[in-house]
């Protein structure tokens, strides 16, 4: 009987936690609303592999992320950008570095006044070459410098706002992911009027049609089955941004992936 008291007890409580993480979870998704869901997703075609540290990383076009601010904000410097900019010199001529301090301010929620924070950067103005022939390195200056540690602090104001979050979170290293990026892309839905829409559809059906027919050429099982799941994940995600209802076993129009399995069974070959 106690047992039963106790475990009736604690329904309640437990439903209402659900209730509060449920609340809290709205809320969160509020707050990402307001600026991280809008800038979060960074196109391919801005970014670069780079070595930093001697580690491969994925860059972001910094003026691309000025243009995304722009696009939300309004002009640099209206609305947002640095402001109260000091520079500490003092570790320049021992060790090269510089060091900024600014405050970083754009639009509140919902353009209602504005918000503001503080933002620290360091850079390295001189850096000493390396000697050759005998002859000593010398010490050679950034002319730059400014440019680099300004452009770079924006960066990474920007960054705390969820800019190009995805690059940030490690998503560009996942091949899958960048693919979809550069699909999503290259279609520019929000972009397309109703009739080039229809026209992209009718290059995705011929796009299918030219891989299977390519299918009779592939000489291996592997190598087919690869193709196989490559096309699979292309066809899938496009029928998603097309709005093609994608029908694994159907005839016709949805029927992509039926479409490809028969083309290889005509192929006779195990995969």
């Amino acid at each position: 009987m106690a047992d039963n008291n106790e475990q009736g007890s604690q329904a309640p409580n437990a439903e209402e936690h659900e209730k509060a993480q449920e609340r809290l979870l709205d809320k969160a998704n509020q707050n990402l609303d307001q600026i991280w869901n809008k800038v979060a997703t960074t196109l391919p075609k801005f970014t670069k592999r780079a070595k930093v540290n001697g580690h491969q990383q994925t860059a972001i076009c910094a003026t691309y992320q000025g243009m995304v601010a722009t696009a939300l904000w309004g002009a640099y410097g209206e609305k947002w950008g640095l402001r109260n900019i000091n520079y500490d010199h003092s570790m320049v001529e021992s060790l090269g570095l510089t060091f900024l301090k600014a405050d970083f301010f754009y639009p509140s929620k919902e353009g209602e006044g504005e918000a503001s924070f503080e933002i620290g950067n360091s850079h390295k103005i001189w850096y000493m070459t390396q000697g050759n022939n005998g002859n000593e390195g010398y010490k050679k200056i950034d002319e730059d410098w400014v440019k680099k540690i300004e452009t770079n602090t924006i960066s990474k104001a920007l960054a705390k706002l969820g800019f190009s979050a995805d690059v940030f979170m490690g998503k560009f290293d996942d091949a899958d992911y960048v693919k979809e990026q550069t699909l999503r892309q290259e279609l520019d839905l929000e972009n397309l009027s109703s009739e080039e829409k229809e026209e992209e559809k009718k290059k995705f059906y011929a796009w299918c049609q030219d891989q299977i027919e390519a299918y009779k050429l592939i000489p291996t099982g592997g190598a087919l089955n690869s193709a196989y799941q490559t096309h699979l994940k292309k066809a899938k995600l496009t029928c998603e941004l097309l709005n093609i209802q994608f029908k694994p076993d159907a005839e016709g129009v949805g029927g992509i992936e039926l479409r490809f399995k028969k083309a290889l069974l005509l192929r006779r070959i195990t995969i």
